[in-house]
């Protein structure tokens, strides 16, 4: 089980099953009945919890299981064939979105599970709900042992749903491959230095339009991972919400425009 800490929490979705089965049926009806000239941002607020609820299924039957994950990389040797070798071999597997070679002679990889997160504030508690959670490992042979290194983003159903109703990702493909471009974006924009803080609050460029608004946590890694958990405690981007330019305040549109090139430096 993952556990986040966080400091805010924005309008968790909270839904009775009656409230849920009237949410499905009416979807149902609106893809059926509604007209080609629908207004977009109508169809996509209909649309957006289906397609949520969708990518997290599609999660939960492709999960990347660490363990497996470990076994092949801990024979890593730094050289290029081996470590093709390997990298072929992880890309096969379910839920391994991305894998690259380092310069150094390791390897990078970005793994997608389906978790439980506990979100609380402080010792206290707030609510569990169920996040899809990326994983950035990288792993550096070195002479008698492998060296990892760890970063993590959760995405719960509260930001994708809003993802769909916010930007113009497609209501009618599979959401979760978008999902999946999205997180190794993310990750490459928090280690070039574009995240940035506004309030209180983090903020990361999307590849839409936008910017995933959270913040940073720690996070408990599973068992199966072993020593290589760093203790147990990684950092974890927290994503509550996606932005769009009409949602931003002005100095997070400032700041974003400036990070993506809309505005001349």
């Amino acid at each position: 089980m993952v556990i986040a800490q966080i400091g805010v929490v924005d309008d968790p979705l909270t839904h009775t099953a009656a409230t849920r089965r009237a949410t499905r049926l009416s979807e149902e009806v609106f893809m059926q009945m509604s007209p080609l000239s629908c207004r977009p941002m109508a169809l996509r607020s209909a649309l957006k919890r289906g397609r949520a609820r969708e990518a997290f299924s599609h999660a939960a039957r492709e999960e990347a299981t660490s363990g497996d994950v470990l076994a092949e990389v801990r024979g890593l040797r730094p050289n290029r064939k081996g470590l093709e070798r390997v990298a072929a071999r992880l890309r096969r597997r379910p839920g391994v979105v991305r894998v690259a070679l380092l310069r150094g002679g390791g390897i990078v990889l970005v793994l997608r599970g389906l978790r439980e997160v506990r979100q609380a504030v402080g010792a206290e508690a707030l609510f569990d709900e169920a996040a899809v959670v990326y994983s950035r490992v990288t792993v550096m042979p070195e002479r008698r042992q492998l060296r990892f290194g760890l970063v993590r983003a959760g995405f719960c159903q509260h930001a994708v749903e809003r993802l769909v109703e916010r930007s113009a990702v497609p209501v009618d493909r599979p959401l979760l491959p978008i999902l999946d471009q999205e997180a190794v974006a993310l990750f490459a924009a928090l280690l070039a230095g574009k995240g940035f803080d506004d309030r209180g609050d983090g903020f990361v460029p999307a590849l839409q339009p936008g910017v995933w608004a959270g913040g940073w946590d720690q996070s408990a890694m599973e068992e199966d991972w072993g020593p290589v958990a760093m203790d147990g405690r990684v950092p974890f981007f927290s994503i509550r919400t996606f932005l769009g330019a009409a949602e931003m305040r002005p100095t997070v549109w400032a700041r974003w425009s400036g990070a993506v090139g809309l505005v001349a430096r």
